[in-house]
């Protein structure tokens, strides 16, 4: 699967190094798991609430086309912190049978922990 990295944090007090440890775990996960890396994105003190993040719509856009199967990021609030937007997103994933993969969160739906599929079953 052609996997799509993700990485926020919210305010500029954050650690930079935080971007690059949620990179890191990302990574991690996709030489676990078997993923090829297409390409990493990095929102820097944005708000998850806003969609108006330059890096989550290059995401968006990357899946939309098929650039990308999976996106891997940290956990669910580096990527969506608005519920409407999650359920929006994942109807849209469903139809286009893409996937979100979460380091943090212990959903298992791909039969790996850490693996959340947002597949139409």
């Amino acid at each position: 699967m052609k996997a799509i990295l993700y990485a926020r944090v919210t305010t500029s007090d954050q650690r930079e190094a935080s971007l690059d440890d949620q990179l890191r775990e990302c990574e991690d996960l996709c030489r676990r798991e078997g993923f090829s890396i297409v390409g990493r994105e990095t929102d820097h003190g944005i708000s998850g609430e806003s969609t108006d993040r330059p890096s989550y719509q290059r995401v968006l856009r990357a899946i939309e086309r098929g650039d990308a199967d999976v996106i891997v990021a940290h956990e669910l609030t580096r990527l969506w912190r608005s519920q409407a937007e999650q359920y929006t997103q994942v109807e849209q994933f469903e139809f286009r049978g893409r996937h979100v993969v979460t380091c943090a969160e212990c959903v298992n739906d791909f039969g790996t922990p850490g693996v959340m599929s947002l597949e139409s079953k």
